[in-house]
């Protein structure tokens, strides 16, 4: 707003067709919905109490979080918190979060190949300043599910990595607490896996959770 006229704005906003102002909202309305549906899905079989209002206030508090902070980079920790609050043990529910995020990427990518094969033509000739942009966003994502799937399925290299994250708390804690908490990992990261395990292998879930993504 700061080299906007704020008459001329709402002047202008009296114009707009109201319909699509409502189609707009109701669009982002069954985004968070299935969002919701998604994460209730996943969730259920590790929490058995878990309601669908609880995953769509679950998941509002995500879409709040990934709002105010950096990069996205607040709304799983967020939600992970939340569900840990609902009774869920935070190496499943940190999982089942995994694995919800691991599906939007390769439905992000099942949707960029689609747009690759049908719109190539368009890229290559139309906006060739952005192909090299447009195919190492795609690089991009494949590399994140790749390493993403590796911390979900590879219990030693999770563990490894998360020794090494934890090396700079030595710098400030003493080592009694460094040894608790890295212990108390240890026993989350089992759990992590324990649950990462069962959904790989429930083909049911996995359909049904990209479906709705």
């Amino acid at each position: 707003f700061q080299g906007v006229d704020i008459s001329t704005f709402f002047a202008s906003m009296l114009k707009v067709n109201p319909w699509w102002l409502l189609g707009a909202f109701a669009a982002m309305f069954i985004y968070w919905f299935l969002e919701a549906v998604v994460l209730q899905t996943a969730s259920k079989p590790a929490n058995k109490d878990q309601r669908f209002f609880s995953s769509f206030r679950i998941t509002m508090i995500g879409q709040f979080f990934n709002t105010i902070t950096p990069m996205a980079t607040g709304g799983q920790p967020a939600q992970l918190v939340m569900l840990t609050k609902q009774g869920m043990d935070a190496g499943r529910g940190s999982s089942v979060l995994l694995v919800k995020f691991i599906i939007y990427q390769a439905m992000v990518v099942l949707n960029f190949l689609v747009i690759l094969i049908f719109g190539i033509h368009y890229l290559m000739t139309g906006v060739t300043q952005l192909k090299f942009l447009v195919l190492l966003g795609f690089g991009v994502h494949v590399v994140v599910i790749a390493a993403l799937i590796l911390v979900g399925r590879s219990q030693k290299f999770t563990t490894k990595l998360v020794h090494v994250l934890l090396l700079p708390t030595r710098l400030f804690m003493k080592k009694e607490k460094v040894a608790n908490l890295k212990n108390t990992l240890d026993e989350k990261i089992i759990t992590f896996h324990e649950e990462s395990s069962r959904i790989g292998k429930d083909w049911k879930l996995i359909v049904r959770c990209c479906f709705y993504t």
